[in-house]
């Protein structure tokens, strides 16, 4: 029955033109691409997406037309009609003009794919643009809450309530040159929002949100002037002030939203949630997911994480549940643009304070304790011709191995089972060893190579017609 076996491990269907490999007794043919299982897997390179790039240029480009507009009009009319808090809306709009051109230059960029020189990509360029226009803003809330404490130190030397005083000339005009940019404003803030959560890009919706301070800062400009129409002239430096503080507002925002990336601090717990669920779900293989860790690169998210799966699984087959791990999340998540996976094994435990199980770096190497199975089975088995494999699995502080190796085919079955036992006596002499499998085989490697190759030209021979 044992040659039977052995027989029918060796006749194996062929596949003309590739390669075989033998394991013990059994040839595996390698087809293209496999053997090539990486543990850590990363490097997820997205395609290009010429579409979305080509959608947030073109909305930029809208923002910079419409804020080198209003900033004309507004700068005009304040300073036609005397309104502090119009000029600074002005300057605000410039502000914004400034912002688009740091926005284009971060959206180009951050999008370029990696290579050797930035080999996580370019994604926090735009992280850098959008701290850029944080700096920007914060200056320029500096410049226009200057300028409209000085008008109101000049006006607090006036009376403060003077309905026949009207320091702004032109009324109406003053109205409509600060409310003309409020739709306007509003608009592109709603596109270009949307169009920032859509491809991810945080200087895109940090941009929007730039639109709509600038709108909202309009609004108090309207306010300021019909106060100061009203015989209020206080009100509107006032308003400038209120404008200056919430542009100074939205640029702490930005630059404190921008270090925090550039100091890769972690990112939001809902995506890490989701990639946990996401990678539990690639498959049966992964029992558990922990360590998760994710970190903003402009745009994208990189994620590592620790994927726990069965400890007798072989190398080949734990790497392919991280691949189909990966490929999983970056499916579903498409924010996510790298996953590095780390591979332990079940069960895990705490060694700390176990004097009886040691941590795997503790523990001596396979190599070590090939070797020393080897030696063992030699020494106290001589019934053993060969012994083909050892493979070690490090579980629970300890080691359990499984050895493969050949006897006499002559013995009988009570005789093989004596000799199999005899070895893994051995094999628990071992030091570190706590459990043994023994196998035994028929034929070795280079037996059941013969025997393949002499059944390949019986079987040739046979189908070849004669001339």
């Amino acid at each position: 029955m044992l040659r039977a076996v052995g027989l029918r491990s060796a006749r194996l269907i062929r596949d003309q033109g590739r390669p075989w490999m033998f394991h013990g007794a059994v040839p595996v043919l390698l087809r293209p691409g496999w053997g090539c299982h990486r543990c850590h897997m990363t490097g997820v390179e997205r395609e290009a997406n010429p579409e979305g790039e080509a959608t947030m240029t073109k909305i930029t480009l809208w923002g910079m037309y419409s804020n080198l507009g209003l900033s004309g009009v507004k700068a005009a009319t304040g300073v036609y009609t005397g309104s502090a808090a119009l000029i600074a809306d002005a300057g605000h709009s410039l502000s914004d003009l400034f912002s688009d051109i740091v926005t284009l230059w971060a959206v180009k960029v951050a999008r370029r794919p990696a290579d050797s020189h930035h080999p996580y990509g370019y994604g926090k360029y735009e992280t850098i643009g959008a701290l850029t226009v944080s700096g920007v803003l914060l200056l320029t809330a500096g410049g226009l809450g200057q300028h409209s404490l000085l008008a109101m130190m000049e006006t607090m030397n006036g009376p403060w309530f003077n309905p026949e005083l009207q320091p702004i000339t032109m009324g109406p005009l003053a109205l409509a040159g600060a409310g003309a940019g409020i739709g306007v404003k509003e608009w592109l803030y709603r596109i270009t929002h949307a169009a920032g959560k859509k491809y991810r890009s945080n200087v895109l919706i940090a941009n929007a949100w730039h639109h709509r301070s600038d709108a909202l800062s309009s609004i108090v400009a309207v306010g300021g002037i019909a106060g100061t129409l009203a015989g209020v002239p206080m009100l509107d430096p006032a308003g400038g002030l209120i404008v200056s503080g919430m542009i100074g507002k939205v640029a702490v925002d930005i630059g404190r939203e921008a270090v925090q990336e550039l100091s890769d601090s972690s990112a939001e717990e809902a995506l890490m949630s989701q990639v946990k669920r996401s990678a539990m779900a690639s498959g049966a293989d992964v029992l558990d997911v922990h360590d998760i860790r994710g970190r903003r690169m402009g745009p994208y998210t990189l994620v590592d994480l620790h994927m726990v799966v069965n400890s007798r699984m072989s190398v080949t087959a734990a790497g392919q549940a991280a691949a189909r791990l990966r490929a999983h999340v970056t499916d579903e998540l498409p924010e996510v643009n790298e996953v590095l996976v780390h591979i332990d094994t079940y069960p895990r435990k705490t060694y700390k304070g176990n004097s009886k199980r040691k941590s795997p770096a503790e523990m001596r190497p396979h190599s070590e304790i090939e070797a020393a199975v080897r030696e063992a089975i030699a020494m106290q088995v001589p019934e053993v011709t060969e012994v083909t494999h050892v493979t070690s699995h490090y579980e629970e502080g300890l080691v359990s191995v499984t050895t493969e190796f050949m006897v006499d085919e002559a013995l009988t079955v009570h005789d093989a089972k004596q000799i199999a036992g005899k070895g893994r006596a051995a094999i628990l002499s071992v030091e570190d060893v706590s459990h043994a499998d023994v196998h035994l085989e028929l034929f070795g490697e280079r037996q059941a190579c013969n025997i393949l190759l002499k059944s390949s030209v019986e079987d040739q021979s046979r189908t070849t017609p004669e001339s």
